[in-house]
């Protein structure tokens, strides 16, 4: 009966959280299915990154001034979150990859419908903007990729799920690709990068192990699609250097060479500016403006750094900047453990979306978009939790294996 209430758990996660009302609404859903789950279980996952979360979150608000109050309610908030993930994964009688990689799908089809009703088609002559349901004013493309950068992610996996013999994964994968790709078309249309790019890297992450594991590269059209593979990455900065049939030029004329490019972007200038300025700053609060790389033409400043992680410190200091970079560490190096020790390809979703979403807190300012965080936050869970469903199996095999002998 219990497994039977997983899929609905998800769905009452995913439709309060972003339909509903957004982190407030999700405190008290959350605590609910935790309570179900530690109720079943007769415990509770706690670790390292529930510690290096709540302190993390705690000293940030307090040290930017938001009262005792604020800091207590979000530093439950985001450890109930983080819970949350570990009980899906670890409770219950489904495949824990299984269960991650449904959750992956869910935030990143939710978090694209929330995208969907919250604005509308991009306004013309306005390439890097779009306009709110019911709003006036215009939102930035960046803001707007928010919400796609997790199931643009999600391509490589949907990709995987075709090659599989079962006929309703090949039409999820066929519904999901759409779907990624539907997303990757809205944020390059409107001169965005951020869709293109995590689905660049979360799909080259999964293909990769999807090569490896499977022995994919062994057979003759394996060969033939890694050899053009590797001859097109070959190719690419050959056809740079020497502007063969135009490329250099193309790339040079268009938006991705400019200061928001690939290579060039000025948030590596403002993260590099706000690094130096943490030696008189330590504590936060700093109101210094940052020159953005293309000033000496525009003469534009920003108070954002477009990082997570420093524009925390930027704001409440080096101390919660730091506790929240160990606790992202701890969930990469869990995330890491999952790719090499995992059984099936369902970890591959869990995997590209965190990729996506970590990739788009690197270059962005997520610091107001505590939804965003929460997503972030939740599928850290369920890495963890795999992870940690990885420790206690090899434990069990070694204990079993030691009794066996011990027997014999």
């Amino acid at each position: 009966m219990f497994d039977r209430l997983i899929p609905i758990m998800i769905i009452c996660i995913a439709s309060t959280f972003y339909f509903v009302g957004g982190i407030d609404i999700i405190f008290p859903v959350s605590m609910v299915v935790l309570l179900i789950y530690v109720y079943h279980a007769r415990r509770l996952c706690f670790d390292i990154g529930d510690v290096l979360l709540a302190l993390g979150t705690f000293s940030y608000y307090v040290f930017t001034d938001q009262g005792i109050d604020a800091a207590l309610y979000y530093s439950i908030i985001y450890v109930v979150m983080y819970q949350v993930g570990k009980m899906i994964v670890t409770v219950g009688g489904y495949e824990p990859e299984s269960k991650a990689a449904w959750m992956a799908i869910a935030i990143g089809v939710a978090r694209m419908l929330m995208g969907f009703l919250h604005y509308s088609v991009r306004p013309e002559g306005a390439n890097e903007q779009w306009v709110g349901w019911g709003e006036d004013g215009l939102t930035p493309r960046t803001g707007f990729e928010m919400y796609l950068v997790i199931m643009a992610a999600l391509l490589g996996y949907f990709l995987i799920l075709t090659f599989k013999t079962n006929k309703w994964s090949r039409i999820l994968g066929g519904i999901g690709i759409i779907l990624s790709a539907i997303c990757v078309y809205l944020g390059v249309s409107s001169e965005g990068r951020f869709a293109l790019g995590c689905c660049i890297c979360g799909t080259m992450a999964v293909l990769i192990l999807f090569f490896i594991e499977s022995g994919f590269y062994k057979k003759i059209y394996g060969k033939i699609i890694l050899s053009i593979l590797f001859s097109i990455a070959a190719a690419i900065p050959i056809a740079y250097i020497f502007n063969l049939f135009g490329y250099r030029t193309l790339y040079e004329n268009s938006y991705l060479s400019e200061s928001g490019g690939f290579f060039t972007n000025t948030r590596f200038t403002l993260m590099l500016q706000q690094i130096k300025l943490f030696k008189d700053y330590p504590l936060g609060h700093c109101e210094v403006p940052l020159i953005e790389y293309n000033s000496e033409d525009t003469g534009a400043i920003t108070h954002y750094v477009h990082n997570f992680w420093l524009d925390i410190g930027r704001r409440g200091g080096v101390i919660p900047a730091a506790l929240y970079i160990a606790f992202s560490l701890t969930n990469i190096i869990s995330m890491i453990k999952v790719a090499i020790h995992g059984k099936t390809i369902s970890r591959y979703a869990i995997i590209a979306a965190f990729i996506g979403a970590m990739l788009y807190s690197a270059l962005e300012a997520t610091i107001f978009g505590k939804g965003y965080w929460s997503s972030i936050i939740l599928m850290g869970g369920l890495i963890r939790g795999i992870a940690d469903d990885q420790c206690e199996n090899t434990k069990s095999k070694r204990i079993k294996a030691q009794t066996i002998s011990f027997s014999i």
